[in-house]
């Protein structure tokens, strides 16, 4: 025992107990708008960026509150990310709300029923943002279902979950402003600044795409993927009432702070002329006037934005399809452009690699760029990084090298895992016998990008019968970083790997890239792996079937729970069963139920889950059988509470 108190105060604690103390404010000036013109202090303020979805929170978190929850190192993460970027600003995501039969953690729970934990991190978010000089536009709820929505909000407060009664229904709103006064009141457990004090909050925008036509009757919300459906009309929008009486509630509560509208296409008339709006922002609809990124559903002209004398934020744009020379020289040269934001950029994950999302049918953008996502992606941030320093006059300094790397606790060499460093393009692992050396290269290229998600690296020349020590460090465009931590792998006492949970945690995730971590496969030549439709929002391969098919997983512990996503056309899903197994012999059927997230051109996606699983079990099987319409059934990704178990 003495032994592994020594290693635990040697090796892990390091990790554990790293404490920072923050400053109330990092900036001198709250923005303020002038006209169509937005500043700091005396300076004009222009920006070009990024979309952080998962600066609040994991937003492929799935339903676990572990995973959910964003980490002081991912916070911290994203933040260093945007200011190597030269970005200045981000946009994060919404406030999220507990849908119906959800029992997860959100911001949100009902009428004046707030999450501690969930605002804490908000509070830490803003405290990283303060240190690193980076701006926060905050959407603060959402039209898609994803994290809960505005009409889910409504249902908690006694509405129909209509677009009509969220903007019409007394009750609803009086409790909207109540969050809203709970949150510009908020005091920083970490500065001590309340939110509507804070510099470090530019923008507060009114929600996420609230684009709803102009209807006079209650109607169903719309949960398909159509937005022509939902695009505002030029005429009026059952909104307008609302976001007029919001954006004049946020000028009386938080003053120092900018409003935006918070749609998607074309303002109406009323919000245009606002004198409570002080921005307006279109997603994917480059405004007529500006040309290189012609839209069909836009109308606004360059001229209307100056004489309404309102700010222009591009609050979203497809970073794989609108960079070009054209549209850089815009945003460079234009001053009606304060700001443009590529959608999305994700930052490293806790337990090594980097978070992820589907994005446009690529992996979302992680800096420094890699070659197996975006076509030309390091070229694309780099053309970011560029322009935004350009918008705002100033000469791209040089990129620095990044700092160390995290290794994280290691209870096999075949699976090290490792905090990657901001501005890393590839890694150099070294081993050695003692804790000082010396030290043997084991791989000088390892990369922390190959898969969506954690995938450990493998020391496949490692003898499992002694101690060996490892270290790592990161090389980046700027030159490389000094040595990261020493992390022993100790043969003689395999207890190390339980503090492992403290730091990481122990979720398996599969995602259907190739058939390796499966344990077992019956009739192989029944599946193959394909690329995942759109709907898949945080998978990029799939795998499909022909014929009838078992594939099973074996886990190192007990699992706790698994969880299958699947898209399917009709029934589909019904060719799809779970079973479980304590010895990898007996098998039975898991209690399982369908999660269905909505369709999506013609197609279904969710998932199949089974939580809690019976005590001891360490085998998971998917059984495909034939079943109608089963070449429409996919399975993306596979995921439990457990440990992948290595083939000797």
């Amino acid at each position: 025992m003495e032994k592994i108190e020594e290693l635990r105060q040697t090796y892990i604690q390091p990790l554990l107990n790293r404490q920072e103390t923050f400053e109330p404010q990092g900036f001198e000036h709250f923005i303020r708008r002038e006209g169509a013109y937005l500043y700091d202090g005396d300076k004009p303020w222009r920006f070009m960026s990024v979309n952080l979805p998962s600066a609040l929170y994991n937003s492929d978190g799935g339903n676990d509150d572990k995973w959910l929850r964003i980490s002081p190192f991912e916070v911290e993460d994203q933040m260093k990310t945007v200011a190597a970027m030269g970005g200045e600003c981000v946009r994060v995501f919404v406030l999220s709300v507990r849908m119906e039969n959800e029992s997860v953690i959100r911001h949100i729970y009902g009428p004046s029923q707030f999450d501690e934990l969930m605002f804490r991190d908000f509070d830490l978010l803003l405290a990283y943002a303060n240190k690193y000089k980076v701006r926060l536009i905050v959407p603060l709820i959402n039209i898609w279902q994803s994290m809960g929505s505005n009409f889910d909000f409504d249902r908690w407060c006694g509405g129909d979950g209509t677009a009509y009664s969220f903007y019409h229904n007394p009750h609803t709103r009086e409790k909207y402003k109540e969050l809203l006064h709970y949150l510009f009141n908020r005091v920083n457990v970490y500065t001590g600044v309340r939110y509507k004090d804070d510099r470090a909050i530019a923008i507060w925008e009114l929600g996420n795409e609230l684009n709803h036509p102009l209807i006079e009757a209650p109607v169903e919300p719309d949960a398909s993927c159509n937005y022509e459906t939902r695009i505002g009309q030029t005429g009026g929008s059952m909104a307008d009432e609302w976001a007029m009486d919001i954006s004049a509630f946020i000028k009386k509560e938080a003053p120092n702070h900018l409003t935006m509208n918070g749609a998607q296409y074309d303002p109406t008339p009323a919000v245009l002329h606002d004198p409570n709006m002080d921005i307006i922002v279109l997603h994917y609809c480059w405004p007529l006037g500006f040309g290189s990124v012609p839209c069909s559903k836009t109308k606004i002209t360059l001229e209307e934005f100056l004489e309404a004398k309102k700010a222009f934020i591009y609050g979203e744009f497809d970073p794989a399809h609108e960079i070009n020379e054209g549209f850089l020289k815009e945003c460079r040269e234009n001053p009606l452009i304060s700001g443009a934001l590529a959608w999305s950029l994700r930052g490293h994950d806790k337990r090594g690699g980097y978070l992820c999302h589907n994005d446009f049918g690529y992996p979302s953008l992680r800096w420094p760029g890699f070659d197996n996502g975006m076509p030309d992606e390091r070229e694309r941030l780099l053309s970011i990084r560029e322009t935004s320093y350009r918008m705002r006059g100033e000469e791209p300094p040089a990129i620095l090298p990044p700092d160390p790397p995290t290794l994280l606790p290691i209870a096999t060499p075949h699976a090290i895992s490792f905090r990657g460093a901001v501005g890393a393009d590839h890694y150099r692992i070294e081993r050695a016998e003692t804790p000082n050396g010396p030290w043997t290269l084991v791989d000088g290229e390892v990369q922390d990008c190959q898969y969506p998600f954690y995938e450990p690296f493998d020391d496949k020349g490692a003898a499992m019968d002694r101690d060996i020590y490892y270290r790592v460090t990161a090389i980046g465009l700027g030159g490389e970083s000094a040595p990261g931590n020493v992390m022993p792998f100790i043969a003689a006492h395999p207890l190390i790997a339980d503090m492992e949970e403290e730091i990481i945690g122990d979720l398996f995730v599969d995602e259907c890239n190739g058939l390796e971590k499966l344990y077992q496969i019956e009739n192989p030549e029944h599946i193959c792996v394909a690329k995942s439709g759109s709907y898949h929002q945080y998978s990029f391969n799939s795998f499909v079937f022909s014929g009838p098919v078992a594939m099973t997983y074996r886990s190192a512990i007990d699992m706790q729970d698994c969880f299958v996503h699947i898209g399917w056309q009709g029934e589909g899903w019904r060719a799809l069963t779970l079973e479980v197994s304590r010895d990898g012999e007996h098998f039975v059927p898991a209690a399982a139920s369908l999660r269905d997230y909505g369709e999506c051109d013609g197609r279904h996606f969710g998932r199949l889950e089974a939580f809690p699983l019976p005590a001891g079990i360490r085998f998971l099987k998917i059984r495909v059988q034939p079943a109608l319409e089963l070449e429409t059934l996919e399975v993306s990704r596979v995921e439990y509470t457990g440990g992948l178990v290595y083939e000797d």
